[in-house]
């Protein structure tokens, strides 16, 4: 039980570490005697709860295109290969993310039956087209002087 006056998180005046000796009459706890304190706790919950994730687009690539200074080419991809190639684009609060490739993050641009996904450092982007019954894709990615591009097929597109 508590003294009127006191606080249960204080012993005596002052003597908690986490009261402030400039209330001691008080025993007013530290975190609360500073408004950067109260208002880090007031917010505590809002930054604390975790955005969920969307998928946003997830993609299956049918054809791989390799190209080098030496050489291009395209490569119609197996079954494994597909799998593992697997597009998975998700939004998470208001940002988009390449989360098949290291949860990059992407810029989204809409225009007409357009999608754009842009990685906001340069190194690639997804270009997606929706149809009446699916949404083809394109994968591009730059790799050092190299590029990667996957051609595939997704259900869905979300808005």
């Amino acid at each position: 039980s508590t003294k009127a006056g006191t606080s249960p998180w204080c012993s005596k005046a002052g003597t908690s570490p986490w009261c402030s000796p400039k209330h001691k009459s008080r025993n007013v706890p530290l975190v609360f005697a500073s408004p950067w304190c109260s208002a880090i706790l007031l917010l505590l919950p809002v930054i604390c709860i975790a955005q969920p994730e969307i998928v946003v687009l997830k993609g299956t690539p049918i054809i791989q295109n390799k190209s080098s200074f030496e050489e291009s080419g395209n490569f119609q991809l197996s079954e494994p290969q597909q799998a593992e190639s697997r597009l998975i684009i998700t939004k998470k609060g208001q940002k988009y993310y390449w989360t098949s490739r290291q949860d990059r993050e992407l810029i989204r641009h809409d225009s007409g039956i357009y999608t754009m996904f842009l990685e906001t450092k340069g190194a690639g982007y997804v270009k997606a087209m929706r149809s009446a019954d699916k949404v083809q894709y394109m994968e591009h990615m730059s790799l050092g002087l190299e590029t990667i591009t996957y051609w595939g097929i997704s259900d869905y597109l979300s808005p």
